[in-house]
């Protein structure tokens, strides 16, 4: 979807494989669902919906004995886990890539 939109999604986020996408901005959506094809017969509808802003100075309060762990602590650390699984995949060739 990033690749089909690239107007929209200016920077690249990660997106965990179930609903989430963790995104280092917010982005501009002009519109909430997006047709995406992906390989597949047809076409997927995706729909986008702004759910929080992340803020990273409460999982350094948590890691440094400052703050208990709460809902904002798990989210954050949720994004940074999602964002180091997405790297090596984002800069890796595609396995089409590498049998041509």
């Amino acid at each position: 979807m990033q690749e089909q939109y690239p107007t929209i999604f200016t920077k690249r986020g990660s997106y965990d494989g179930r609903k989430n996408l963790y995104s280092p901005v917010e982005y501009s959506l002009d519109r909430e669902q997006f047709e995406v094809n992906d390989g597949r017969p047809w076409p997927r509808l995706i729909r986008i919906k702004y759910a929080a802003t992340i803020n990273p100075s409460s999982a350094t309060r948590y890691i440094e004995g400052k703050m208990s762990q709460d809902n904002h602590v798990i989210t954050t650390l949720n994004a940074c886990n999602v964002a180091i699984r997405m790297q090596p995949m984002q800069c890796a060739p595609s396995s089409h890539d590498v049998l041509e």
